[in-house]
């Protein structure tokens, strides 16, 4: 459970804020290289994710789907839908 929370953690540390001051903001990274480095966090997050859920569930489907909604309208967010 604890590696599940820690990696929900990390996908969470990289959304966006939807309270920043946009005038202070200055992207460190290209939007390229923030989609490299987020497809890295998955493949490293998601298989440990799928593992803990299959060993503490049971007739769960523990495939999880980490994506990133690029739709502008919408609010940053994230959650876990089963």
């Amino acid at each position: 459970m604890r590696l599940l929370i820690v990696g929900m953690v990390l996908l969470l540390a990289a959304c966006d804020s939807a309270v920043q001051d946009t005038k202070a903001f200055e992207p460190k990274m290209t939007p390229e290289q923030a989609a490299k480095s987020f497809a890295e966090v998955v493949k490293r997050v998601e298989p440990v994710a799928e593992r803990e859920c299959r060993a503490r569930t049971s007739n769960l489907n523990c495939n999880f789907r980490i994506v990133v909604d690029s739709r502008k309208s919408e609010r940053a967010n994230a959650f876990q839908h089963i």
